[in-house]
């Protein structure tokens, strides 16, 4: 069954006191049911939540360092996709499903929490669990596709029990649970128990970031970061930026990967040439075994390229109707003398 509690409905600031919990009260600093979208990205903004945490600690295959840093400094905002939104949806109905599988109350306490020594870290659980001892534990739950079913063969993924750890370290719980629907057809639910060694790394981890945030020192972007990076900034033309050593040893750096990446075009060119000379006017290439180790054809009928000047000239008013919308892409040059 899911409780509703009055505890938690009390005014923004006030702090609560959670039956056994291993720190001084929470603060309740905001009312998830009483936010607005935009509301709630504000919130975000404010601290690092445990959605943030797997991406700061290197494991997540979603975002960056960089990216976590611009959500919390920029107007930036991840919305939500559909498979999200259809999972908050269902997690009444999978809070229910865990009490009546564990026989365990679950509360609903709708509230955005602050860590009371360490403001910067936020919590919004999906749910809290009463345990028998009357003390409160968390409850995340989530929804995947058959597809990601093995990453919940033997517990729970790394990264979501560190979105877990945070929340049990925010509001000083010593025990959690995730509840997972896999495929719409498989629930399991597991249980995590607080480890203080863990705990220790996530404050520092978060901390260490916090400081980049207030210190307005961003970490180093990655590859990943490209478009990101490329839809931050709106160029003012002619302006200059004056960098650094490190910038201009990333130019040089820069330089000789270009230079070994054209010489393995040239090279891979090569290669391509003698192989074509070799087949000739056959379209395979086939070893002494039998095998197709390779093919050369030429483009089907009705497949070769269009030339889109020539279609543009004959039809502009039909051009104009596919043409997009001001470019917002920047090359980069390098000075070719530079040493």
């Amino acid at each position: 069954m899911t409780v509703d509690l009055d505890e938690f409905d009390v005014e923004p600031g006030t702090e609560l006191d959670l039956p056994g919990a291993t720190h001084k009260p929470i603060v309740v600093k905001a009312h998830t049911d009483r936010m607005t979208r935009e509301e709630w990205l504000d919130a975000r903004r404010a601290g690092v939540g445990g959605s943030d945490l797997p991406t700061l600690a290197g494991i997540s295959n979603y975002g960056s360092e960089y990216e976590v840093y611009q959500s919390k400094v920029t107007s930036l905002n991840d919305e939500a996709g559909e498979a999200a939104e259809l999972g908050h949806l269902l997690e009444p109905v999978l809070g229910d499903l865990f009490s009546t599988r564990t026989g365990l109350p679950v509360l609903d306490p709708k509230v955005l929490v602050q860590h009371p020594e360490y403001p910067f870290m936020l919590a919004n659980p999906d749910r809290l669990v009463i345990l028998p001892t009357g003390r409160y534990a968390i409850l995340e739950i989530k929804t995947r596709s058959a597809y990601f079913s093995q990453h919940w063969r033997y517990g729970v993924p790394v990264e979501v029990e560190l979105q877990v750890r945070h929340y049990m370290e925010v509001l000083g719980l010593r025990t959690a649970f995730v509840a997972v629907l896999i495929g719409g057809q498989q629930f399991k639910h597991f249980r995590i128990e607080r480890s203080p060694e863990i705990a220790e790394r996530i404050i520092a981890l978060e901390a260490e970031f916090w400081q980049r945030v207030v210190d307005r020192d961003p970490p180093a972007p990655t590859h990943v970061d490209s478009d990101l990076v490329g839809g931050l900034f709106v160029p003012e033309r002619d302006r200059a930026a004056t960098v650094g050593p490190e910038v201009l040893e990333l130019l040089r750096e820069r330089k000789r990967i270009k230079e070994a990446e054209s010489a393995a075009k040239d090279r891979l060119l090569e290669i391509d040439t003698i192989v074509k000379s070799r087949i000739g006017d056959a379209e395979i290439a086939r070893d002494m075994t039998g095998r197709d180790v390779a093919t050369w054809k030429a483009p089907r009928s009705g497949s070769g390229r269009v030339d889109t000047s020539a279609m543009t000239a004959a039809f502009p008013a039909l051009a104009d109707r596919f043409r997009t919308g001001r470019s917002t892409s920047r090359t980069l040059r390098v000075d070719k003398t530079l040493r």
